[in-house]
């Protein structure tokens, strides 16, 4: 009998005997020691480890031996283990969330994310299974939260996976009692917001080594590999596409001497099958690095990584805070790129050394494992106060602005939950949040479901059947005439086409007024993740807003004088930016270039522009400026 066989003969014979009628304590716990040796044996057959699990949530409060429990929320709602939890399985017992109302697995637990509290998941948890924490990681992932954390009786730990979205980090410390923030660099950015404890674990705990399902080979045939595409985007700058490019030019060079292949969007079995093919692999990370998935895969597949430097990215993240550049990676920047590969090609004993080294390192200090024991360790070491966690109207505010900033539609509509904490807000902070959120409500929700929700509010509900510029007309008038109060109702009317030059100069002049200490960084969402103008592009509000307003507000944490300045630009961007599609296009094209120099969009129209006005050496300017952004296109 082979190996497997006998393991799965193994697993039956302890389902049979847990399965004896009258079974007594001892022989339950005698049962699990030898699941735990079992474990140690065989640690990455899956089988083990989910029998195992089971085997422990079934028979919870009966065993002696104890074992850290946690239920876990939306990553596994759709399956349940998968790469981020077969680590945990190994150190704790788990429940996971699950969309499937009748599942019969005792290790998940069902949850409707439109309606159900947290209580009532703890009150459809097996018998005896009381968890000691809650773990939700990449909770910025446009993904759902329970309801109802702030009676949660356990700790609730969230770990972040993108630091793009500012107003989301801001209300997922609200909601949640730890956070652990991307990497290190990011610890005291987030911790600025002062309401969650901060722990600083390696890739925020939402990865770690993937050796559970890539495993090395010795077997090589491709020198180089490039698994992504020449796109550019919001959180890759120009930064992958200048690589891309840099590498077509290479393997056009070298492409007879070396096997270089370049492949992209590939299935996940042959995207692995690639990686494990490869000497030395490409990547390059997005601006909240330094590092991604494809850190992780290239050197558990036992490839070299060769990894762009983010010494020039906006945030100070460094990949030399995990692994030893020349030791367990090599990086190159975009001057030394052919000099760096080409060395390495050549030196091919060393390629493999350094890829062995990574690939070891990798598993032996960023194992799961490791990590989550790591995470257990330090939420034990907290004392926590549940008595500070937001009421439950607070709490519903912030998951509902919470769910604001993803771009998902079906989820931002969910900002709906927000409305009965701000109906109850002073006038003018509701005043200001329904401006800002009513212009999408109207797009998402019927007449009478909108009269439904603001029924609190009578002066409001018995104008949406007028439509949404009698709502902006009538709360217009009613916010207080700050930047602010400006700002959200002409932003109302931008959204919806109600503005002209008159009004968007008057705009302009408000922004441009000398600062008068307002504070602009409150909730009544000046930040209008949903706005789209119709002059603009999904792309370009996209690109822009990750520009002018989620960098440089991350990165300016709690200054509260650089975030105004922040919001400040952003708006005279917008002003500047109608001004130039509506108006003088090669006036305010250039203000709004001045603070958003690489916008490809507008440097497009603008040379069309002057193209059409017989102006050919500037059109060519900008034509040269949106190659130099977007370098595979241009």
């Amino acid at each position: 009998m082979d190996p497997q066989a006998q393991v799965d003969q193994i697993l039956r014979q302890l389902a049979e005997l847990e399965g004896m009628d009258g079974i007594q304590e001892n022989v339950l716990n005698g049962i699990d020691s030898q699941y735990r040796q079992m474990v140690a044996r065989f640690p990455r057959y899956f089988p083990v480890l989910e029998q195992y699990n089971r085997f422990r949530i079934r028979n919870a409060g009966r065993l002696s031996f104890e074992r850290p429990r946690f239920l876990i929320g939306a990553m596994n709602f759709e399956t349940f283990p998968n790469f981020h939890t077969f680590g945990l399985l190994r150190v704790a017992d788990v429940v996971s969330l699950s969309g499937m109302r009748d599942d019969p697995r005792v290790d998940r637990v069902y949850w409707n994310p439109f309606s159900d509290r947290f209580e009532e998941i703890m009150a459809r948890l097996p018998e005896g299974f009381e968890p000691h924490l809650f773990w939700d990681n990449q909770v910025d992932g446009e993904h759902h939260i329970p309801l109802g954390l702030e009676r949660a009786p356990i700790p609730t730990v969230a770990g972040l996976c993108h630091m793009f979205r500012r107003g989301v980090i801001r209300h997922v410390c609200e909601v949640f009692d730890v956070v652990l923030p991307l990497s290190t660099r990011f610890t005291p950015l987030v911790a600025a917001f002062d309401s969650a404890h901060i722990v600083d674990l390696p890739f925020g705990l939402n990865w770690g080594s993937l050796g559970d399902v890539i495993q090395p080979k010795e077997e090589k045939s491709i020198d180089v590999s490039i698994t992504f595409g020449a796109g550019v985007g919001s959180y890759y700058g120009n930064f992958r596409a200048r690589v891309y490019q840099r590498a077509k030019a290479f393997a056009e060079h070298y492409g007879e001497r070396y096997r270089i292949v370049f492949a992209s969007g590939l299935e996940k079995g042959e995207y692995l099958e690639l990686l494990r093919d490869s000497r030395i692999s490409l990547n390059v990370v997005g601006f909240h690095g330094p590092y991604n998935y494809r850190t992780c895969e290239v050197m558990n597949a036992g490839a070299l990584l060769f990894q762009l430097s983010t010494a020039d990215y906006p945030f100070d993240v460094s990949l030399d805070d995990y692994f030893v550049d020349g030791e367990h990676y090599v990086s190159f920047d975009l001057e030394n790129f052919e000099e760096r590969l080409l060395g390495l090609l050549e030196a091919p004993q060393e390629v493999a050394r350094i890829a062995c080294a990574g690939q070891q390192f990798l598993e032996e200090r960023y194992g799961y494992d490791r990590l989550y024991e790591e995470m257990i360790r330090a939420v034990a070491s907290i004392d926590f106060d549940f008595t500070t966690r937001p009421s439950e109207e607070a709490s519903l505010f912030h998951v509902g602005q919470l769910y604001w900033h993803y771009e998902n539609p079906a989820i931002s509509r969910l900002v709906v939950l927000s409305l009965p904490s701000i109906l109850e807000s002073a006038p003018s902070v509701r005043d200001n949040n329904l401006l800002a959120v009513l212009p999408r409500l109207f797009e998402w929700y019927q007449a009478a479901e909108l009269e439904g929700l603001l029924r609190p509010y009578p002066a409001l509900a018995g104008r949406v059947s007028r439509g949404i510029g009698a709502l902006v007309d009538y709360l217009g008038e009613r916010v207080p005439q700050t930047l602010l109060g400006r700002w959200n109702r002409f932003a109302a009317q931008l959204h919806g086409g109600g503005v002209d030059e008159a009004r968007v100069r008057e705009m302009l002049t408000s922004a441009e007024a000398a600062d008068d200490g307002e504070d602009l960084d409150d909730p009544a969402l000046i930040f209008n993740s949903q706005l789209q103008p119709a002059y603009l592009s999904p792309r370009e509000y996209h690109d822009a807003r990750t520009a002018l307003l989620e960098i440089p507000l991350l990165r300016h944490g709690a200054d509260a004088a650089a975030v105004g300045g922040v919001y400040r630009d952003f708006i005279r961007w917008h002003c500047y930016r109608y001004l130039a599609a509506e108006v003088a296009p090669f006036e305010f094209g250039a203000q709004a270039l001045a603070l958003f120099p690489d916008n490809a969009s507008l440097h497009r129209e603008l040379a069309g522009r002057y193209r059409a006005a017989g102006d050919e050496a500037t059109a060519v300017g900008h034509d040269r400026r949106v190659a130099e952004i977007e370098p595979a296109l241009g």
